[in-house]
């Protein structure tokens, strides 16, 4: 798998993944942010460690992963993970999912044939649920409790086709330019929460905290959604830290700005993490967004 980036831990040419995520929080960068573009697509994204984990001196608890397939389908993959701070070594958890999932190569279908879309839909569906063991075993290296993550994920092809799937709160947005030169959002699937999922949760638990999540076994049952991007639409990937303080207008106003201005999708994703932290946030923030061009 060539891992072109994770934004916590910063591993690209490193240490293992395991020597990294045993260094201490106060010893790694605060903040993360860069861009690449290869291959059709654009991505850049943003990352910061939360002013609650900064005074507890803990690690960031959100991954940001990005992976270019090789092959002539190969276009580009991408997951942001929020490790859940109520369990078990949620650095671990995030960085493992996010890293696992982008390096998962989906069946890309025939995309008019219902029968085929299915089968690729279930098969993508499956290989996540597998997920779930590989993040279980990589806390189980550092402590005898479960952990677990939420996370956003898309594997797209070159041509523009791929899939979508969300687990837990994290947030995958689809963004485009209208023909009034707007840039307009549209939020991929509802966050799986308690109460959007009509569970009671657990006694103490919020009704907004995350009912599914990858590393407990509460993955539930993953359902991949097919997407096209055409030339200039793209995707938003956001944790928590985010979209719990920034609004759907905020987001699609800070894209604006900066496409008009031209900044480069790397600033853009810094300048949501940055007016996420003014606002108040006092979470890890992860935001990624990619543009087919």
């Amino acid at each position: 798998m060539n891992l072109a980036h994770h934004a916590i831990p910063p591993v690209v040419d490193g240490p293992p993944l395991e020597a990294s995520l045993a260094v201490s929080g106060t010893e790694r960068p605060l903040h993360t942010q860069g861009m690449q573009a290869a291959r059709g697509w654009a991505a850049g994204w943003a990352s910061h460690v939360g002013l609650r984990h900064v005074e507890r001196g803990r690690p960031c608890e959100d991954s940001i992963a990005i992976d270019w397939p090789p092959g002539p389908a190969g276009g580009l993959h991408v997951a942001v993970s929020d490790g859940v701070s109520a369990g078990a070594c949620a650095a671990v958890a995030s960085a493992t999912a996010a890293n696992h999932l982008v390096g998962l190569r989906p069946e890309y279908p025939e995309w008019g044939d219902a029968d085929h879309l299915r089968e690729s839909q279930a098969e993508l569906a499956g290989r996540i649920v597998q997920a779930d063991a590989v993040v279980q075993r990589a806390i189980a290296q550092y402590s005898p409790r479960s952990g677990a993550a939420t996370f956003s994920a898309a594997w797209l092809s070159a041509d523009g086709h791929g899939w979508v799937c969300r687990v837990g709160d994290c947030r995958a947005w689809r963004w485009w330019t209208d023909e009034n030169g707007q840039v307009q959002l549209q939020l991929l699937g509802p966050d799986q929460d308690y109460l959007q999922m009509a569970e009671a949760p657990p006694p103490g638990v919020p009704p907004f905290n995350p009912a599914r999540m990858i590393g407990n076994g509460m993955v539930g049952q993953p359902a991949p959604w097919d997407v096209y991007l055409g030339a200039g639409e793209g995707l938003l990937l956001t944790s928590d830290g985010i979209h719990s303080v920034l609004t759907q207008q905020d987001l699609a106003m800070l894209l604006q700005r900066g496409t008009r201005r031209r900044l480069g999708l790397g600033p853009v994703a810094r300048s949501m993490e940055r007016l996420a932290r003014h606002r108040g946030s006092r979470d890890d923030v992860a935001v990624l967004i990619l543009v087919r061009r």
